[in-house]
């Protein structure tokens, strides 16, 4: 809807699985438990990681099987089949989720919170909530270096990126019945939260 914001939230799902051994090279498959809680399947986006580096990759095969499965990431479904480095039995891999979160008319035509998750190569919608008036974010700026934020602004008033620091999203509701004597015939209520971003803020 225009004049709504859309708000993308990517992140590692909460299963996870160990390497079961050290890979070779960087272009090796990755190798892990089968009895691990993710339930991999072929086209599936994931992340692995040692807390110290990360890679995404989708996989490429079809990873079935007891005891070891195997998660190949060749090239055609990636932009390379290497990944930045040979990965160690430290390393968790996750399933990759990947959300968008926006505003739409639902089939009764009214405005409804919306989900979209990307999964295996194609976008899955479902309505959350309706009677969602409006999505905004605004971004804090930190304009003195003290770690704090300073002032809220729209995304096309951000000066540097570097100083954003936090994120304040919020949604203004809207009840069903049209018969308040105000103007638009309802009663709105906003609801604000602010999210500090990662290691930006004391």
């Amino acid at each position: 809807i225009d004049g709504t914001d859309l708000i993308t939230v990517t992140r590692a799902d909460d299963c996870g699985a160990y390497l079961v051994g050290n890979m070779d090279t960087d272009n090796a498959n990755v190798q892990v438990s089968a009895d691990n809680t993710c339930a991999f399947e072929q086209n599936d986006l994931v992340l692995i990681s040692d807390c110290g580096t990360s890679d995404l990759f989708q996989i490429t095969n079809n990873p079935g099987g007891t005891g070891i499965m195997t998660l190949a990431h060749a090239n055609g479904s990636n932009t390379t089949n290497r990944l930045s480095k040979a990965y160690g039995v430290d390393a968790q891999i996750f399933k990759f989720v990947h959300s968008d979160f926006y505003l739409k008319q639902n089939a009764f035509g009214e405005r409804a919170l919306y989900r979209r998750d990307w999964v295996k190569g194609a976008y899955v919608e479902s309505e959350l909530v309706e009677g969602v008036f409006n999505l905004q974010a605004l971004y804090g700026e930190d304009t003195t270096a003290d770690f704090s934020t300073d002032q809220y602004v729209q995304e096309s008033a951000a000066a540097n990126w570097a100083n954003v620091n936090s994120v304040r999203l919020t949604l203004t509701l809207e009840s069903k019945s049209a018969n308040i004597t105000l103007t638009g015939g309802r009663l709105q209520q906003n609801m604000a939260a602010t999210i500090g971003l990662r290691n930006k803020l004391q």
